[in-house]
């Protein structure tokens, strides 16, 4: 009878001791809710063997030491959960709120577009030029992060950018390119769009440094592109458009996502804004030479007299982390290229889904690198210039160039030429 007594009064002073060091730990660690068995074991005049033998376990103990405390704190885990469950919701319905309020200002812009775009004419008499060597002029134009502001004094005074300097070098690059066209006589050209042309507000500093919205910037480089297409009709016969989606216009904030990784981005709606205008007025014969093609996929191969490009806006082919030589990740570029090149072998063997050189933009930093195939790659530079990210973490310089190439009737390059602009 005396041992059990003697047994009680063991687990009484047991108990004691719990709450004891418990009282304790809460004065070392305010925002702990129990004392853990670490604590316990090294703060207690108890051993280890007298809680198992008593007890069983060291949350046995706490569960008779602690009834209602447990009761307490399994109550505010659940109320947690519930603030967690109802911050949750008003996040959500603050996106539903602003997605209806930019669905409906991206209607009234749009009815304003298309009043604008009414006024835009194409010339559709074809040109006959003597010295015309069937020569095929590629433009990459990347990287204009339309709706982005630069400010001088936040990166040395090395580069300004708003709506009018980027309008100002778009048109340079645009003369510039006319300029070579009517040099080497070509009446044909493939204008690629590849990608981060418009700046999008996937982070929060784009947000505060934007001279427009995201909706806004796709009507400025929509009518922007359509004026500068409708000009440049005048001087080719056929115009081949191809928009590929960077990584800086998607819609859900966040990291980069791969399902829907083209249709969830601004650039695709910009890009089949400006296929339906094209195909419309073809259809009213007022169009024959504007043609623009926007894949469902990140990449496209399209052949140019006879010679396939792969085209990508790049951050597919980038490795994890920035890495490689002045901001350029060449193993990176090399490695992933030829995967994807395997890839598409395997899938089907057929030469049109293979590629002999590959066009990127995305890195801003205009550079050419062999490839495994004997081809090239041709990293695009930016027409945004250097900007905070760029200088202080890439601490790469942005180049303000837009490559420009010739390909021969036979699918020779035969010019290769980075256009410069201020």
């Amino acid at each position: 009878m005396s041992k059990k007594v003697n047994d009680v009064e063991i687990k009484q002073q047991i108990i004691e001791d719990v709450q004891r060091v418990n009282s304790n730990y809460l004065k070392d660690f305010p925002d702990g809710n129990l004392i853990t068995r670490d604590y316990f074991r090294s703060h207690s005049k108890f051993k280890e063997k007298d809680i198992l033998k008593y007890y069983g376990s060291f949350d046995n103990l706490k569960r008779e030491a602690f009834k209602e405390d447990l009761d307490v704190i399994g109550f505010k885990k659940k109320l947690r959960v519930l603030e967690e469950r109802n911050t949750i919701l008003e996040k959500e319905n603050s996106k539903m709120i602003k997605g209806s309020i930019i669905e409906e200002e991206m209607i009234n812009l749009y009815k304003e577009s298309l009043e604008n775009i009414a006024e835009f004419k194409i010339n559709n008499k074809e040109l006959s030029i003597k010295e015309d060597k069937y020569r095929t002029a590629i433009l990459q134009f990347s990287d204009s992060h339309a709706g982005e502001l630069v400010f001088p004094q936040y990166v040395n005074n090395v580069n300004e950018y708003n709506e009018e300097i980027c309008i100002r070098r778009m048109d340079t690059i645009f003369s510039v390119f006319l300029a070579y066209c009517k040099k080497f006589s070509i009446t044909k050209c493939h204008l690629l769009l590849n990608g981060d042309l418009l700046s999008g507000g996937i982070h929060t500093e784009l947000v505060r440094n934007m001279w427009i919205n995201e909706i806004q910037q796709i009507f400025f480089m929509q009518n922007y592109l359509i004026k500068k297409l409708e000009y440049l009709s005048e001087f080719f016969n056929r115009i081949d458009v191809d928009v590929i989606c960077g990584n800086h216009a998607r819609v859900l904030p966040g990291k980069p996502y791969h399902k829907e990784k083209v249709q969830m981005n601004f650039e695709y709606i910009l890009g089949k804004n400006l296929q339906m205008y094209f195909e419309l007025l073809t259809e009213k014969k007022h169009n024959n030479k504007i043609f623009v093609e926007v894949p469902e996929s990140s990449f496209k191969i399209a052949t140019i007299n006879g010679t396939r490009f792969l085209e990508t806006h790049g951050d597919i082919l980038m490795g994890a982390g920035s890495g490689g030589f002045a901001g350029i990740p060449f193993y990176s570029i090399a490695q992933s290229s030829a995967r994807l090149y395997g890839v598409l072998h395997q899938i089907n063997v057929k030469e049109e889904n293979q590629f002999d050189h590959i066009l990127v933009g995305h890195l801003h930093t205009s550079t050419k690198m062999p490839l495994f195939n004997g081809g090239f790659c041709f990293v695009n530079g930016c027409i945004v210039g250097t900007n905070e990210f760029s200088l202080t973490k890439i601490k790469s310089v942005a180049k303000k160039e837009q490559l420009m190439l010739i390909i021969d009737k036979d699918g020779r390059i035969e010019l290769e030429k980075n256009i410069t602009f201020d």
